[in-house]
């Protein structure tokens, strides 16, 4: 009798911990863990003060200290440089794929328009509209909901 209330009381308290992990994890899309909060706290300081607190950690000279806060500079500058420039070939390159991607949409209904006719295809097309939009409306209302920290849904138990 015993070690039956053991192993229930152990099951309960495995559960309880899994669910309370699962339920801490559903917080809107913010990523969460320790490294995530230590970048986000983490302050950004200006090649003076690196330079400064390299200075009196390592006893630098006031020549040595002016060289390390120009390569401190000179390393921002290109680091800053270097992510403008990803950052626009990344926008350059959605534009270039939502172009592709139309082109390839048109491409497919004049396909059907030529299959199946051009009322039908126009049927279709407000049939898959009036599904998107639902389907929109019903990502923008679970997006809402994402905020609680509580799942508006009970969680499904796998495996049974």
């Amino acid at each position: 009798m015993k070690k039956t209330g053991i192993i229930a009381l152990t099951a309960m308290l495995l559960t309880t911990m899994t669910l309370s992990a699962q339920m801490a994890n559903v917080q809107g899309n913010k990523p969460t863990g320790k490294s995530f909060q230590k970048r986000e706290l983490r302050q950004k300081f200006t090649p003076q003060q690196r330079a400064d607190r390299m200075s009196k950690e390592l006893n630098l000279t006031a020549e040595q200290t002016q060289k390390v806060k120009a390569l401190f500079e000179r390393e921002d500058a290109e680091r800053e440089r270097v992510r403008a420039e990803r950052q626009q070939m990344m926008q350059e390159k959605r534009a270039e794929n939502q172009k592709l991607m139309q082109q390839k949409r048109d491409e497919h209904q004049a396909n059907l328009e030529q299959i199946i006719g051009k009322e039908k295809a126009e049927q279709w097309t407000k049939t898959q509209q009036a599904k998107m939009q639902k389907l929109r409306k019903k990502r923008a209302y679970k997006m809402r909901n994402m905020n609680d920290s509580v799942p508006t849904k009970p969680m499904k138990r796998r495996g049974r």
